[in-house]
């Protein structure tokens, strides 16, 4: 691997050599020490794509800074193949992974994410590995990083793995999480997809600093949210993402409906589908809008109306006429001085209720 002699700023290297006394008492936690050491619990879709997009941008750019460690699983198989993919090293134990690094990122399913770490705490326990000024943090979009400090403090007082210092620990303990907003399909391919992600962070303020060089690593756009948000940004990603899905799958059973086989329905999904994602990428919701809803075409969404309620699916039709309701909304924002009374009404909702109930898209979807 070709490393070049970049040295990092000044300001982000420190080693427990040249820490403050502050800082050796417990007031205040230690800036990055390079080369910082990651590795992955969990050699899933997610940890190995991320794994592998990590080890590329290390060689890319010759980075110095950031050292990928390797993987342990549950699952020994999966660990050896996602460190052969990434060119690191698996891991037998939990414990010697988490000695062998200085960022432990938990790449396992949501709900499991608090087993592992207290297995992590027990394992590191027994085995007397040392877990003072590791981080730890997570790749999930849904759950908080505040879940590792939960786990930290209902454990036991000598499973914590720590030399006497423990209430000192308990405020410093050093978490985040790192959401790539990214679909990951497999382990093999997908990483290449990440270097168009964007990925969010969550965490508190000693957490980003340490984090600072892997962020600058990846080079991608980092937005962040506060832990209190993150089930409404999961939420958010499942619109941008998996709805999109149900919407495709629903358009293409009713085009059987209609008749059309899925080798004719396959072009609708490259030339609607795909083309209307394309233009609501560059150019945003607002001004991507086109049909009968953009239109107030009345008369077209009552036919539309009709015909779904003939199919007897409620939630079909319902969810025609709430998104038609959302759509009638952007129009409007769109077409300021347009009359919308009667599209509203197509959909059972008067120009008064919709004025009352319109909420004005925020500045960044326009």
């Amino acid at each position: 691997m070709n490393r070049n002699n970049t040295q990092p700023n000044a300001r982000d290297i420190h080693t427990a050599a040249h820490r403050t006394e502050d800082e050796k008492i417990g007031n205040s936690l230690p800036s990055a020490t390079f080369p910082l050491r990651v590795g992955f619990i969990g050699a899933g879709k997610a940890g190995t794509s991320f794994g592998k997009y990590i080890a590329t941008r290390i060689e890319e750019r010759g980075d110095s800074r950031i050292r990928l460690s390797g993987y342990f699983s549950r699952s020994e198989d999966s660990a050896k193949s996602a460190a052969k993919l990434t060119g690191s090293a698996y891991f037998a134990t939990s414990d010697l992974l988490a000695d062998a690094c200085d960022l432990v990122f938990f790449s396992v399913p949501d709900g499991e994410i608090e087993h592992a770490f207290a297995n992590l705490i027990d394992r590191c326990s027994e085995s007397m590995t040392n877990l003072e000024g590791k981080m730890f943090a997570h790749l999930s979009g849904s759950r908080p990083s505040d879940i590792f400090r939960s786990v930290w403090s209902s454990a036991p007082q000598d499973d914590r793995s720590q030399p006497p210092k423990s209430e000192r620990l308990d405020s410093e303990l050093c978490v985040f999480s790192l959401h790539p907003a990214c679909a990951i399909p497999n382990r093999e391919t997908a990483w290449n997809h990440l270097r168009e992600a964007c990925f969010v962070f969550e965490g508190d303020s000693s957490a980003r600093r340490r984090s600072d060089a892997l962020l600058e690593l990846i080079g991608n756009p980092v937005g962040e949210i506060h832990p209190n948000k993150k089930a409404l940004y999961h939420a958010a990603c499942v619109f941008l993402s998996n709805f999109s899905v149900a919407l495709a799958a629903e358009g293409v059973a009713l085009l059987a409906s209609c008749g059309i086989d899925s080798d004719i329905s396959s072009g609708f999904l490259r030339t609607l589908f795909l083309g209307n994602a394309e233009n609501v990428a560059k150019c945003g919701p607002t001004a991507s809008l086109t049909g009968p809803a953009e239109r107030g075409d009345a008369g077209t969404i009552q036919k539309h109306r009709e015909a779904i309620s003939d199919l007897e699916d409620e939630v079909v039709s319902r969810i025609y006429r709430d998104l038609t309701e959302i759509l009638l909304r952007i129009a409007r924002e769109k077409h300021p001085t347009r009359d919308y009374t009667l599209a509203f009404e197509a959909i059972g909702n008067s120009s008064e209720i919709a004025e009352a109930s319109f909420v004005k898209p925020p500045k960044s979807v326009r």
